[in-house]
């Protein structure tokens, strides 16, 4: 995975969940749709179609507390949601459970935890047979 920031910030308008998605996928802020900005409920469809179209899937799974979180957490990496230290909605990365990628600069990650979105593949085959791509070492 790599890290990618998000370039617009604020309750309703800032793009973290489209910066979250592009770090989990190693793609560039640009090749993701923004999903929310559309200002409905239908982000999670429009996400599930966008992603179907590149033979995957997610999941949503609302948690309660940070209890509920480590108890259900995957191993591997997943799309959170929950509160910023900014007092706004915002999603970051977590691999293995812990926090891998805040996209606001400031960071500070979540402070409540409110859903789980994984990610997956929609055949185990074809994604097993998908060109490999292997990542660049970080910068020193």
């Amino acid at each position: 995975m790599i890290p990618v920031h998000q370039t617009r910030f604020g309750d309703k308008t800032g793009n973290c969940f489209q910066a979250a998605v592009a770090t989990l996928l190693s793609l560039n802020l640009d090749d993701v749709p923004d999903f929310c900005q559309a200002g409905d409920d239908k982000w999670f469809d429009d996400f599930q179609e966008w992603l179907s179209r590149r033979g995957m899937c997610a999941t949503i799974v609302q948690c309660e507390s940070d209890d509920e979180f480590r108890m259900i957490a995957p191993n591997g990496a997943c799309l959170v949601g929950g509160t910023s230290p900014r007092g706004f909605d915002h999603a970051a990365v977590y691999l293995d459970g812990k926090l891998f990628h805040d996209p606001h600069p400031e960071g500070g990650g979540l402070t409540s935890l409110s859903d789980i979105i994984v990610v997956w593949p929609l055949s185990w085959d074809e994604w097993s047979r998908r060109p490999q791509e292997v990542p660049a070492p970080p910068a020193k």
